[in-house]
C-alpha cells in the first residue's frame, strides 16, 4: 500500500563517512544553520535489521513483476535525458536519477491514473537550487517527445514546488476553504525563463498529488518526532493535509502520523542535528522559505502569482 510511515525500530542512523554537501545539489544552498541541519540530513545512511529488510523484499517482490512487465518510461525520453541532458549531479541519499525512479515507480503503483513521465521529468525546467538540466532552447525538443498533457504538468512544476516553499499559496488557500470549488485558476510564471504560466484549477489539483508524491521521496525512513521542524516534512504534510481536507487526493499517499510516539532521538549529535532539535518549527519554516526566494531571484524568476475564482 501507498503510506508514509515512520520505521523507528526498524533501522538506525549512522553517519555517512565523507559525505561532502558541496558534491550534491544543495551545493548552493546559503545561510551556516540551513547548511548545518541539511548536512546532518543528509549525510547519514539507515541500517535496516534482518526483519525489517526481510519484509521490505518480500513485499518489493509482490510489485517488482508488475513494475518490470510494462515500460514505463519511452526509449526517446531516456536517450534525450542521456544525450541532451545532464542528471549526473548527486541527490539526497543516491544519484538523481534514483530519485526520478522513486517517483516513477510510485506513481506506476499508487497514482496509476496519470502519467508517471511526469514525475520522471518533474525537474528537467530546474531544480530547486538553480540547477538546470535541460536548457532552455530544446523545449521544442522535449515538448516533441511528450503529450500536451505531460507538458503541461512537466512545465509547472518547478514553479509550484517553489511556490509550496515559498509558503503564501498554501496560507491563502486554507484560507479561502469556504470557496475552494470556486477556484478557477492560478497564474504565476516557470523558472526557466520566466514566461508567464496558467493552470486550471483541475489541473492545479492534478499538479498537487504530483508534488506529494515527490516530496514523499523526502521524508526520513524514521525518528519522524525528531524531524518535526524539518521543512520537507512540514510540506509534505501541509500538501496531504490540504489534498484531504478539500477532497482533491489522488494518489494513493497516506499518512500514519501516530507511528512517531515516544521516541528517542538517535540522531548522531552534530551541529545540525542540535540546531534542528531547538529551533521553533516557524524559524525553520522562514529559513526555507528564504531559500526559495533568494533561488528565484538569482535567476530572475518571480514568485508571484494570483488565484482566479468564479
Amino acid at each position: 500500500s501507498g503510506c508514509a510511515k515512520d520505521h523507528y525500530g526498524d533501522c538506525v542512523m549512522r553517519v555517512l563517512p565523507g559525505f561532502d554537501l558541496s558534491k550534491t545539489i544543495f551545493f548552493s544552498v546559503a545561510g551556516f544553520i540551513t547548511r548545518k541541519v541539511l548536512a546532518s540530513k543528509l549525510g547519514v545512511e539507515w541500517y535496516w535489521n534482518d526483519k525489517a529488510a526481510t519484509k521490505i523484499v518480500q513485499r518489493y517482490q509482490h510489485v517488482a513483476a508488475r513494475l518490470c512487465s510494462e515500460v514505463s518510461v519511452s526509449a526517446p525520453i531516456l536517450d534525450f535525458m542521456e544525450n541532451e541532458c545532464d542528471f549526473k549531479c548527486e541527490h539526497a541519499d543516491g544519484s538523481f536519477m534514483d530519485h526520478l525512479y522513486f517517483c516513477v515507480d510510485y506513481c506506476r503503483l499508487h497514482y496509476s491514473k496519470r502519467s508517471p513521465t511526469v514525475l520522471l521529468l518533474h525537474s528537467i525546467l530546474g531544480v530547486g537550487t538553480n540547477i538546470f538540466p535541460m536548457k532552455g532552447s530544446k523545449i521544442p525538443q522535449l515538448k516533441s517527445l511528450i503529450t500536451p498533457d505531460e507538458w503541461c504538468h512537466i512545465e509547472v512544476f518547478p514553479s509550484i514546488l517553489r511556490l509550496l516553499y515559498d509558503n503564501r499559496l498554501i496560507a491563502e488557500l486554507e484560507e479561502n476553504d469556504g470557496r475552494i470549488d470556486r477556484l478557477e485558476s492560478i497564474c504565476f510564471f516557470r523558472v526557466i525563463d520566466g514566461e508567464p504560466l496558467t493552470l486550471t484549477a483541475a489541473d492545479f489539483w492534478i499538479q498537487m498529488n504530483f508534488q506529494l508524491v515527490h516530496l514523499l521521496d523526502f521524508l526520513p525512513a524514521a525518528m519522524w518526532q525528531a524531524y518535526s521542524n524539518d521543512p520537507s516534512m512540514i510540506k509534505f504534510k501541509q500538501v496531504h493535509d490540504l489534498l484531504t481536507r478539500f477532497g482533491k487526493k489522488e494518489a494513493v499517499v497516506d499518512y500514519d502520523a501516530t507511528s512517531s510516539i515516544a521516541q528517542v532521538d538517535g540522531r548522531p549529535l552534530s551541529v545540525g542535528t542540535l540546531i534542528s532539535s531547538i529551533a521553533p518549527k516557524p524559524i525553520m519554516v522562514k529559513l526555507a522559505q528564504k531559500q526559495a526566494r533568494r533561488f528565484s531571484a538569482a535567476v530572475g524568476h518571480s514568485l508571484e502569482y494570483t488565484l482566479i475564482w468564479s
